[in-house]
């Protein structure tokens, strides 16, 4: 069985859009610094940010080079993805542009990292088998909570009849 992906003509056409907007985006942005600080200090700092990314991804792929060298000491847990998003980061920095490089670097702070991978440990836990637990009806109870609520007007009550004092 051979299966076809294709892209609908909406979704091509809202992808160029896309990438239209972001070029225009970059561009005012990079008029917008360049007017501010000099063209000659915007190149400096393209190539500095680029060198940078370069940087970044070497000194991550070498370690992610070494921690797969010890298979027996490997772990596929948060230090292996953790190793991904220094790539991930130093590939965002070393882009041309000023946008990216943003992204990078936020994505290289490991508070980012740990909400990143909570959201996917939690995707991960929801796309699992169904978590429903089937009782006999001896077995389990509905609990009411009218008292609750009882409480809650009978005290709105009290504060209506009678203003606290200051």
């Amino acid at each position: 069985m051979v299966t076809t992906f294709s892209i609908s003509g909406r979704a091509i056409r809202a992808g160029f859009i896309l990438l239209a907007g972001w070029f225009v985006l970059e561009i005012a942005l990079m008029q917008l610094v360049a007017a501010r600080i000099g063209w000659g200090a915007t190149l400096a700092l393209l190539s500095i940010k680029g060198g940078l990314g370069l940087l970044i991804i070497g000194i991550m792929t070498v370690r992610g080079f070494r921690r797969l060298k010890s298979i027996s000491e490997f772990k596929a847990g948060a230090t292996s993805f953790r190793t991904v998003f220094g790539l991930v980061s130093g590939i965002l920095i070393t882009l041309p542009g000023l946008i990216p490089p943003l992204i990078g670097i936020a994505l290289f702070t490991p508070s980012l990292q740990n909400w990143v991978l909570r959201r996917m440990i939690a995707g991960r836990a929801e796309a699992g088998p169904n978590k429903d637990i089937d009782l006999p009806e001896h077995e389990w109870r509905e609990i009411r909570r009218k008292k609750l609520a009882t409480k809650a007007r009978s005290r709105k009550a009290s504060l209506e009849a009678k203003p606290p004092s200051v």
